[in-house]
């Protein structure tokens, strides 16, 4: 199965954190949708925290055989 990582890159300096694993691109870009805009995060809803953060999905293996897990 293919996995779809949901990540967080507080700024240019930083490494990006795994957040999160989703089973579709639709799925997670939906997550990140939520995210940016404050409401899973308990920001009021409409809060931006750019240009602090980017929310991103990255397809994190082809889900074939083999493929490496998720981060510990």
């Amino acid at each position: 199965m293919v996995v779809f990582w949901l990540v967080l890159a507080m700024n240019a300096s930083n490494y990006p954190l795994h957040v999160g694993n989703f089973p579709g691109l639709d799925t997670c870009e939906k997550a990140a949708t939520e995210m940016r805009r404050g409401s899973a995060s308990g920001l009021k809803t409409g809060t931006s925290m750019a240009p602090y953060s980017t929310w991103a999905c990255v397809q994190a293996n082809t889900g074939k055989a083999g493929d490496p897990g998720p981060p510990d």
